[in-house]
């Protein structure tokens, strides 16, 4: 059965590339906001995803900010992710 075993590839790097997106964007944002000394909003935040250059998720996730991390509604099932975890590598689609 290669089929569904080629899909469930297809979307396990799909969310991976929306997870490895949103930390960059994460990292980008909160640097924003201590160079600009800006506090953090809702107005800042959508701000800074109009300024962002396509689509940061594969499959036009809705981003939202919460508690440092930018979290998808389509990808993010937890708010636990690290950056500095090993496999923090995009994958290739």
């Amino acid at each position: 059965m290669p089929i569904p075993s080629v899909v469930g590839s297809i979307e396990k790097a799909k969310e991976e590339v929306c997870r490895s997106n949103r930390l960059e964007m994460s990292k980008s944002y909160n640097m924003q906001l201590q160079l600009e000394e800006i506090e953090q909003s809702e107005i800042s935040f959508n701000t800074f995803l109009l300024e962002i250059d396509g689509t940061p998720c594969p499959e036009k996730g809705i981003f939202t900010y919460e508690d440092g991390v930018i979290l998808c509604n389509l990808h993010s099932d937890d708010h636990n992710y690290d950056s500095d975890e090993e496999d923090d590598k995009v994958p290739y689609l």
